[in-house]
């Protein structure tokens, strides 16, 4: 029978469930809002004096935080003007000259004239309560309210904080009670020390140290007025947890559990227990010098200052603005959390993944949503695997025309030249002829390969012009220059011949005189530039520009150049791969940027 009765819920949960995921999400808020209206009158009263409590607390807490925020701002205020002061010190020229002038023997006039800079320096700034000076050999130059300080180390060097100091290379330390240096013995005062090196403001040689102490009660009077109401108690501790300034009343407080409790954040508020009441303990962390400021609250100083009706009134605000945030929340997870996932799969399209997304979710507008983007992505898919056929199919043919062209129309000429050669009895100049064919044609057809080498195709351009030098004499002389350390990179083969072909029958060949074919490759970053240059006859800006424009040219014979560059621009992914330089009777320079693509020739 219970087995039964699980089933029967089981299946009406389902059913119920299946249904609300079913509805339209404008049918969803209304049903969710009126189950959390129904929650909402019934936990209203349980929650009134939780919600009391925590006004009261975070009405304190940010009492005390902007109080600590306003003490660290005094404290700021009093650090930074001790170290404007500090600045004077060291860049005196009364200090500078006593402290140059040092030696491990005590120089009594030096000493007074430094003594009296500092003194006069010093002034009547109420933050400074003495200023110590080191030089390099241990003497001491001091002004002091009180007694000057005996040194209880051998050398300053001694000083824990010395290598600090050494290491900010003029930056200040602040440490407590000049880190122990000083006889304190019977005394009870307690002081900040700025410590700084001073460097020679010519050579920025070290030439001492300087120590400029600032008295707890400075500290005292950055919170005096602020701290005044409510009873507050204000604690500042160094970097090393020690005591700047300490409550006046014991309250009983542990600090260095609150701290411990309180882990890396930047500020913490917190409620303390202690001789039976109740206390709000916050605490600010100074980065720039490591200390950390506590404010100490009794409660019951500002729950006095509450009115009960206004705070009724509060309350029932809170309680409602609470609950409309928490159904803000929850049904805008409702609704964006397939969405997230559809902008998830999205992202992927930027990174070329198109897949398919999978949601749970009923047949409402996300469900719609979800099959329409699938549908897209299917569509896509299809879209991109035609292209790509396409594209290798169009790559396959045009190279297949391409090399279909250089056989009938260079061939031809080609063996014309050799029976000229033959006939005249040149049997050196038909082998060097015919090896030459041999290599360029073996290159070039590269069982079929798409991408050869760096090294190959400058082959293949120099066997072409090598051969064409046999049929045209000395119109043309070929220069070559390549970087041996690119030669087996990976390139796109056959780029360079139609190049090579226009800079000669274009170039030279109308110029009527000897001229000169430049062939070079270079590395140039992480790319390769090849540049096929010419002194010919060159050619004008409207010329360069029909070449580089996306309309084909009508070229029936040889390499199309435009053919050329379409074919580098749909390889490398590249708009802008030739640069073409020329001006008429000037020649022409054109210039093929390619990325390194290391190893040898890949199959196509």
């Amino acid at each position: 029978m219970q087995v039964k009765t699980n089933k029967l819920l089981k299946k009406i949960g389902g059913s119920i469930r299946q249904k609300l995921m079913d509805m339209s999400i404008s049918t969803k808020i209304m049903v969710f809002y009126f189950v959390l209206l129904i929650f909402s009158i019934v936990v209203s009263s349980v929650l009134y004096q939780k919600i009391f409590l925590n006004i009261i607390s975070n009405k304190v807490s940010d009492v005390a935080i902007q109080m600590l925020h306003s003490i660290k701002t005094n404290i700021d205020t009093m650090i930074d003007t001790v170290n404007d002061y500090s600045k004077m010190i060291i860049t005196d020229e009364d200090v500078q000259t006593a402290l140059r002038q040092a030696s491990e023997h005590t120089n009594v006039s030096l000493q007074r004239r430094a003594t009296l800079a500092i003194t006069r320096l010093r002034g009547n700034n109420s933050y400074i309560s003495s200023i110590y000076i080191f030089d390099r050999y241990g003497n001491k130059y001091a002004a002091d309210k009180s007694i000057i300080k005996i040194l209880k180390i051998n050398s300053i060097r001694e000083a824990e904080w010395y290598p600090e100091v050494i290491a900010r290379k003029g930056g200040f330390v602040l440490v407590l009670n000049a880190g122990g240096i000083f006889e304190m013995e019977g005394s009870r005062e307690k002081f900040i020390s700025l410590a700084r090196v001073i460097n020679d403001v010519n050579s920025q040689t070290m030439l001492g140290v300087l120590v400029i102490n600032i008295s707890e009660d400075m500290f005292k009077k950055a919170y005096k007025g602020i701290a005044a109401n409510y009873g507050t108690e204000v604690i500042i501790l160094d970097n090393r947890k020690r005591n700047i300034v300490q409550a006046e009343k014991n309250t009983g407080f542990d600090i260095k559990k609150f701290l411990d409790g309180s882990g890396e954040r930047d500020s913490n508020s917190a409620i303390w227990k202690s001789g039976g009441q109740e206390y709000m303990v916050s605490y600010l962390k100074v980065k720039e010098y490591g200390w950390k400021l506590l404010s100490i609250i009794p409660f019951r100083e500002l729950s006095k200052e509450s009115n009960i009706f206004s705070l009724v009134a509060f309350t029932i605000i809170i309680v409602n603005s609470f609950l409309l945030f928490i159904g803000s929340i929850s049904i805008s997870r409702l609704i964006t959390v397939p969405i997230k996932k559809l902008l998830n799969s999205m992202k992927g399209i930027e990174e070329g993944e198109f897949r398919k997304i999978e949601i749970m979710t009923g047949n409402d507008e996300i469900g719609k949503l979800r099959d329409g983007y699938n549908t897209m992505i299917q569509q896509i898919q299809n879209l991109i695997a035609r292209v790509v056929e396409e594209q290798r199919i169009k790559r396959k043919t045009e190279l297949d025309i391409l090399q279909a062209q250089i056989k009938p129309h260079f061939l031809y000429n080609t063996f014309d030249a050799i029976s000229s050669l033959a006939l005249a009895g040149r049997n050196q100049d038909v082998y060097t002829i015919m090896k030459a064919l041999g290599t360029y044609y073996r290159t070039s057809l590269s069982r079929g390969r798409e991408v050869i080498t760096v090294g190959e195709e400058i082959d293949v351009v120099a066997n072409y012009l090598k051969i064409q030098k046999f049929r045209y004499g000395d119109m043309f002389t070929l220069a070559c220059e390549v970087d041996r350390r690119i030669v087996n990179n990976q390139i796109l083969k056959l780029v360079l011949q139609p190049f090579a072909e226009n800079a000669l029958y274009h170039g030279i060949k109308p110029k009527g005189e000897n001229g000169i074919i430049k062939i070079e490759a270079k590395q140039q970053g992480d790319f390769i530039l090849l540049c096929i240059a010419d002194d010919g006859v060159g050619m004008s800006r409207e010329k360069i520009k029909h070449i580089l424009s996306s309309q084909t040219e009508n070229e029936t014979s040889g390499f199309g150049i435009r053919g050329t560059i379409e074919r580098l621009r749909l390889f490398y992914g590249i708009e802008n791969i030739v640069q073409i330089e020329s001006e008429k009777g000037c020649g022409t320079r054109v210039t093929i940027r390619i990325p390194m693509i290391e190893g040898g020739a890949a199959n196509g």
